[in-house]
């Protein structure tokens, strides 16, 4: 029998020792110690108060009530500077959680006897006091469960240590149904506070849990974050290193494009063989086809650099017009197609440098999509806008690529067919500098019977007060004295023997002078291999007191460099130049040169 009964005993003590172990395996996690301990501080401090309330109703009794309450009051302190220590300490002093909280379920242990004990001797000394210290400890241990819910070790202990006590007092209290029921009950009382507990800590492992997977999911999501940032910039850098490679082997190419036009108009000059000519003629198309290339490589370039601002000025339309239908006669011409346009004047408020690349390409393509039909341009006034219009009689197109043609590198299907040249970048450029000027480009149209493309938005201005136009022409360039300064010898020989072919006395400088040459006109290179460009040698001229005509040759677009050679009235001519265009500026050079030498200023 006494053998039974040890195996008995031992198989509790294993049971227990088990259930201790698994109990453990919950609750050894750091967040616990945490929850618990800062807890603790105020429910301890809530606990003492409890403690001498109850004291000062059971001080009546003779002996046992004081040693009650200097234990109590000593456990609490103890408890509550357990927290404190471990709440404002854990950091600097590297506490061990684990070693901690077995310290917390220790003097739970003796919190939850020493309730216990003082139930037992109550029911001995005064039951009649037992009922109001029933209700003290219920409500401790419910206070307990709220606040050490976080390790049901702490937890359980101090319930079980108590409740089972508090059950026996009212056994001991007396043999009647009423303390024996309330015995039970207790118990009962107990085990609801005990599933109270445990599901109390599920739910707040759960919401821990919760949180350290949303936290793992938010460093995640910023590491991903983090990489996507760094793929964005690699990608920004090499789209922006493309777009400087796309722009300086543009701007390199376009050179001797540049010479090789000049060299061709040149030989049209000095030959009168109709076959030699003809071929001149084609050798010319292809290069102003290679020309177009190199601009619209350049325009996308500097869009994606972000080297291009509005500059809006005043200026009637029907100039930009009517230098858009100069610039593409010769491929007109080639296509069999007549440029009409409405005569207006109009003026607008915009860029006109952007506005006329605008409609350039617009026409550009409406000659390449409908050779031999004709093209009209136009204007409409819209309440206080204008918008332009550019009408072809092409095949049209199908309404449902009219998005897809301005995107870049696009191209419909019958360019493809019919080997019209480009690279599909005209209507990107065109979208994209329209709403640089904050204007719209719509496209209408029918299949078979052409096309409408549309600029509109353009603010309209009132026409400054104009001066009757000079329609005097020099018959030629004779004895007109032209520096042309350009460290690219092939480029300056090329302008120096069309000048020549005209009349022009012409001096070559392949590097920036140190002074001021004699001539009555300047063409500059803008780019040297020195520290100095053309606009800075023509600056540092402006502040020495000289301000001679002067033209800037270049491929840039950058719109500092517009600015700097407005600032000094210095026109620009963009490379590749078309004889047209330096014919026309050396025509008003000639004419201001003749004004300033037959009305001299006076002293």
């Amino acid at each position: 029998m006494i053998q039974e009964k040890n195996q008995f005993i031992l198989f509790l003590c294993v049971l227990f020792r088990r259930f201790f172990i698994k109990v453990q395996s919950f609750f050894p996690d750091h967040w616990k110690a945490e929850y618990l301990f800062r807890l603790g501080i105020g429910s301890w401090i809530v606990h003492l108060c409890v403690v001498t309330l109850c004291f000062l109703v059971l001080r009546g009794t003779p002996k046992w009530p004081f040693e009650w309450l200097a234990a109590m009051a000593l456990i609490s302190v103890l408890l509550g500077g357990t927290s404190a220590v471990y709440s404002f300490g854990s950091t600097s002093l590297q506490l061990n959680s684990k070693h901690w909280l077995h310290l917390h379920a220790m003097f739970t242990t003796v919190a939850g006897l020493i309730w216990g004990t003082g139930a037992i001797l109550c029911s001995l000394e005064t039951p009649d006091k037992l009922l109001f210290y029933t209700l003290a400890l219920g409500g401790t241990a419910l206070g307990a469960v709220s606040s050490q819910h976080s390790y049901l070790v702490s937890c359980y202990l101090s319930l079980w240590t108590s409740i089972p006590m508090l059950s026996v007092a009212h056994f001991l209290a007396g043999t009647n149904l009423e303390n024996r029921v309330a015995g039970i009950l207790i118990l009962l009382f107990g085990v609801m506070l005990s599933i109270l507990g445990w599901r109390m800590y599920r739910f707040l492992a759960n919401n821990v849990a919760l949180n350290k997977s949303l936290d793992a999911k938010v460093n995640e999501l910023e590491d991903v974050r983090h990489r996507l940032d760094q793929a964005l910039k690699v990608t920004q850098d090499a789209n922006e290193a493309k777009s400087r490679l796309l722009a300086q082997a543009s701007h390199d190419l376009r050179q001797p494009v540049h010479a090789a036009g000049l060299f061709i108009a040149h030989l049209k000059e000095k030959t009168t063989d109709p076959e030699s000519l003809q071929i001149l003629d084609r050798v010319g198309l292809s290069l102003a086809s290679l020309s177009r290339l190199f601009r619209s490589l350049l325009d996308i370039a500097a869009l994606d650099l972000g080297r291009i601002t509005v500059q809006a000025t005043a200026f009637p339309i029907q100039e930009v017009i009517d230098q858009v239908i100069r610039q593409t006669e010769a491929l007109a011409q080639k296509n069999e197609i007549t440029i009409r346009t409405v005569p207006t004047r109009r003026w607008v408020r915009t860029d006109p440098a952007l506005l006329e690349t605008i409609l350039q390409n617009l026409v550009t393509n409406a000659i390449k999509y409908a050779p031999g039909k004709d093209i009209l341009v136009g204007c409409r006034q819209v309440k206080n806008t204008l918008s332009i219009e550019i009408i072809d009689r092409g095949q049209g197109i199908q309404p449902a690529k009219y998005d897809e043609i301005f995107k870049e590198f696009s191209r419909l299907p019958e360019a493809l067919m019919k080997g019209i040249d480009g690279l599909g970048l005209g209507l990107a450029i065109v979208k994209r500098m329209v709403d640089l000027i904050g204007a719209t480009v719509a496209v209408y149209s029918l299949e078979g019977k052409g096309s409408r493309f549309i600029v509109s938005g353009i603010a309209q201005t009132s026409p400054r007060p104009s001066e009757q136009p000079d329609t005097r022409k020099p018959r030629n360039f004779e004895n007109f004295r032209v520096t042309i300064i350009d460290d690219d010898a092939l480029c300056a020989d090329g302008i120096a023997s069309l000048l020549g072919s005209w009349g022009c006395k012409t001096t070559v400088f392949n590097s920036l002078p140190a002074g001021l040459p004699q001539s009555d006109f300047l063409i500059i290179d803008q780019s040297f291999g020195s520290d100095m460009s053309g606009i800075d040698w023509l600056e540092q001229l402006h502040r020495q007191g000289h301000k001679p005509p002067a033209a800037l040759l270049t491929a840039s677009l950058e719109e500092d460099l517009t600015i700097r050679c407005r600032t000094l009235s210095v026109p620009i001519l963009r490379k590749p130049v078309q004889p047209g265009q330096l014919r026309s500026l050396l025509i008003a050079a000639t004419r201001r040169h003749r004004d300033t030498t037959s009305n001299p200023s006076p002293p």
